[in-house]
């Protein structure tokens, strides 16, 4: 299935934009030859393969959707990792709870971990 290039080119400015990247770093992030990336930039192709938008869009950590032969690029949201003094932030929180916050707590950490929230003995962190 091949893509007017028109709106691809339109989805790659866009991405170049938000981004703050140049076509040279859009084909490297997607492991592609930056010629392809300027042929699409500058109308030298009339149709994009869905190969190449899959590669893009892997390669910015970006889905992607296909209407009506456009295409729509979405930026994929990272899940923001804990760091050690965040951790010790929330300890520091957990040890103000009243005991039976901790165990309502400690109930939705355990369904939110799989395990159900069975365990609800609430434990001191002192």
């Amino acid at each position: 299935m091949k893509l007017n290039a028109e709106y691809m080119k339109a989805a790659i400015q866009a991405i170049m934009d938000d981004e703050g990247m140049s076509p040279e770093e859009i084909a490297n992030a997607a492991g592609l030859n930056r010629t392809a990336v300027y042929k699409i930039l500058n109308g030298e192709t009339a149709a994009v393969r869905r190969s190449t938008i899959r590669q893009i869009a892997d390669g910015l950590d970006y889905s992607f959707i296909i209407s009506d032969d456009k295409v729509t690029f979405i930026k994929n949201k990272k899940e923001k990792q804990i760091t050690p003094p965040d951790f010790a932030e929330l300890l520091s929180i957990y040890d103000r709870l009243s005991p039976d916050g901790k165990k309502q707590l400690l109930k939705i950490a355990g369904v939110l971990c799989g395990s159900g929230g069975v365990q609800t003995e609430a434990v001191s962190t002192n």
